[in-house]
């Protein structure tokens, strides 16, 4: 069984007690596997995050201008779910901070379309220049936007350069708050258009650069072609891993404009040295289930091409997709190798410590509880050849993703609550002999909740009670209760509604009548939900869709106590308390004929 946290059972009353009806809250009770969490309560172990940039330049040295770092399309988004959250920061692999302190928040995302860091240590956020950076964390829920154009010559230039944020966390105090179903936990988009990096020479052109050392932009100028634009997504989501339980997916989607490189030949004579294009969109996604099937994979697109072309447009290699994956880099032709190194289609590899060379040996992470992994689809050094006194290395289409979840996942059930008044009731003429019961359930989630049952179980463990049902608001599919109320004498009744389509954020509830008719004892009442999930909020294509998936929910026991009329003035007697004066009194006749028979 896995492990409850902030719920205890209680334990059921004794019989001296009088009868109650008790008002229902959320029952947390464990599947075979996985952790089962209260409201409101931290869950240890489940964590993520993805980050990943369409490019980045790092440690540019032209003698007169320092450019540490340039992000192109960079997009973040991350999770925790313990008592600190989101506590302490996020550096990526480049040696970049992404994620500031965020202690107390589950979810964060963001996305920046260019950013800049000039003449600072590389983890320094306070010194960077931001463009197009939007942030947003949760809870509460929140999104933010920025869209600018940025004219920073010498430095860069970007026709557009937009972010989005999405934090999100269920708000509704009925699940854990990171239950956030139909939509992504948190997701960060960025996007960049036409970007120029470092103006080798002059300063007279007014849309962009006139020589940058770096583009990422379509520089052949095809006609009809959108290659000019670079974007990410990075996002956490929630993914079914069987019945109520949930795993979680890290993962970073990128397409990638054509990235030139030139030779620094004189201010005013640089030279196109090659163009780098990576066609299609990539997907590098983490997926930790708490069990069996934790994975890491590289998704390419159907057409998977890498070129790199010379000063002219000529093709010097065109790797296809047989080429790229599994390989660990490829050479490039003798008159560039004293120019530039270049690494083309490694496989997902270990995440490296920020500021370090990535292991071109090393493997993902893929354990039951934890995947991590982490790729640049090309990675091209610079070397001083090109700028004097200065090498820079550039990655394009850098992805790092990490997902980690306790045994089993996650559960996430369908929340039902009860209510009863009054919460006592008593066998007899003239006395309060009759509960109204009401079942709500709730559809918490960002989908439409769709053939939606509600089953209400009534068992006698008790006593010898026997009660009957009345008017079901509204009709019951099963049993079929008459005018008069149906009569329940094996102390057992099962109720079930067809309740249709619960949409996203609403309620529906059914209710019933309970009498008690004879004897006396304890009756439990648990209902059971279940539906299935359409129409969800967030966009989602990666074949782990919560859509269609069927999704059950209990109701908490609730201890029905039925009692015999009562007698004088003390207002706790029971059945309990009226079997044990009968037994008294049968205890104190014998006694007296005893002692009539010994005189």
């Amino acid at each position: 069984m896995g492990l409850i946290k902030g719920h205890r059972r209680r334990a059921a009353f004794a019989a001296a007690v009088p009868l109650m009806l008790l008002a229902a809250g959320l029952t947390w009770l464990a599947p075979a596997a996985g952790i089962v969490v209260a409201p409101g309560e931290p869950v240890d172990g489940l964590r993520g995050f993805a980050t990943g940039m369409t490019a980045h330049v790092g440690a540019v040295n032209t003698g007169e201008l320092s450019l540490a770092d340039a992000e192109v399309a960079w997009s973040g988004a991350s999770m925790d779910a313990d008592a600190d959250g989101l506590a302490g920061t996020q550096v990526s692999e480049v040696n970049r901070q992404w994620q500031d302190d965020r202690g107390g928040k589950i979810s964060f995302a963001r996305g920046a379309g260019l950013e800049l860091g000039v003449g600072t240590a590389p983890i320094d956020p306070a010194q960077l220049q931001l463009t197009g950076l939007a942030e947003a964390d949760a809870p509460p829920p929140s999104t933010a936007n920025e869209e600018i154009e940025v004219p920073l010559d010498p430095l860069a230039y970007a026709s557009v350069a937009e972010g989005n944020a999405v934090a999100n966390s269920n708000e509704s105090g009925l699940v854990p708050d990171v239950c956030v179903l139909g939509d992504d936990i948190s997701r960060g988009r960025a996007h960049a258009a036409d970007v120029d990096l470092l103006d080798l020479g002059g300063n007279t052109n007014e849309n962009g650069l006139d020589s940058p050392l770096v583009s990422l932009d379509d520089v052949d100028n095809v006609e009809g072609d959108q290659r000019s634009v670079s974007q990410s997504q990075s996002r956490e989501k929630l993914v079914p891993v069987g019945g109520n339980q949930f795993g979680l997916m890290s993962e970073v989607t990128m397409t990638m404009a054509p990235v030139t490189v030139q030779q620094d030949l004189g201010p005013t004579d640089p030279l196109r040295l090659l163009t780098i294009e990576v066609l299609g969109e990539w997907t590098l996604r983490a997926v930790a289930t708490g069990g069996d099937g934790s994975f890491v994979e590289l998704i390419e697109p159907g057409n998977a091409v890498v070129r790199i072309l010379d000063a002219d447009g000529l093709e010097l290699l065109g790797i296809d997709l047989s080429d790229i994956l599994g390989d660990l880099g490829l050479d490039l032709p003798d008159e560039l190798e004293p120019l530039i190194q270049v690494s083309v289609g490694q496989p997902p590899r270990a995440i490296a410590d920020p500021g370090t060379l990535p292991d071109e040996d090393s493997a993902p992470t893929e354990t039951p509880n934890k995947a991590e992994g982490a790729i640049d689809i090309v990675r091209v050094r610079l070397l001083d050849a090109i700028l004097p006194g200065g090498v820079a290395d550039i990655r394009v289409g850098h992805m790092e993703v990490s997902a980690e979840v306790p045994d089993g996942g996650i559960n996430c059930p369908i929340p039902v609550t009860k209510t009863a008044d009054p919460d006592e009731i008593f066998v007899g003429a003239g006395a309060t002999n009759t509960s109204h019961i009401e079942l709500t359930v709730h559809n918490v989630f960002d989908c439409d909740l769709n053939n939606v049952t509600l089953t209400d179980r009534i068992n006698r463990t008790e006593g010898d009670a026997d009660f009957r049902l009345l008017n079901d608001e509204p009709e019951a599919d099963s049993p079929d209760i008459p005018d008069d109320g149906l009569l329940v004498t094996d102390g057992s009744e099962v109720v079930v509604w067809s309740l249709g389509s619960i949409p996203k954020g609403t309620t529906k509830a059914v209710s019933i009548d309970l009498e008690a008719v004879e004897g006396g004892g304890i009756l439990e009442d648990i209902a059971e939900a279940a539906g299935e999930f359409a129409n969800c909020v967030g966009e989602d294509a990666s074949g782990l869709a919560i859509a269609g998936l069927d999704l059950t929910g209990l109701s908490i026991p609730v201890e029905v106590r039925i009692e015999l009329p009562r007698t004088g003035a003390d207002a706790l007697r029971t059945v309990g308390i009226g079997g044990g004066l009968a037994l008294a009194s049968s205890a104190a006749g014998l006694l007296l004929r005893r002692r009539r028979r010994a005189a």
